[in-house]
């Protein structure tokens, strides 16, 4: 099964952010690292772009957000909890094109 457009975004944006969260590398490195998987090609790679630009600028603000809403706080949740949590936070925020 082959995941394309946005839905292979989110799940490549998933494996990238939880990289993110283990090493700490900035955009240039996992934006890089993400364009030379197999998986880039059949992407929304537009939408990956900016979904990960977006939460890399300021995760703390989703941490706070998510927070209000939570029983725990975020530095509670495992990196993979975190990072799905940060991906529909930027898209109900900043992207009215997402379903809600």
């Amino acid at each position: 099964m082959t995941k394309k457009g946005r839905s292979g975004s989110r799940q490549l944006l998933l494996q990238t952010l939880y990289q993110y969260q283990l090493n700490g590398d900035g955009f240039d490195v996992l934006f890089s690292q993400s364009k030379q998987t197999k998986e880039f090609a059949r992407i929304d790679q537009a939408h990956f772009k900016c979904l990960l630009q977006e939460i890399l600028k300021d995760p703390d603000k989703l941490d706070k957000i998510s927070s209000k809403h939570s029983d725990r706080p975020s530095e509670q949740l495992d990196p993979i909890e975190r990072a799905i949590i940060w991906i529909g936070l930027i898209e109900l925020l900043s992207h009215e094109d997402t379903p809600a």
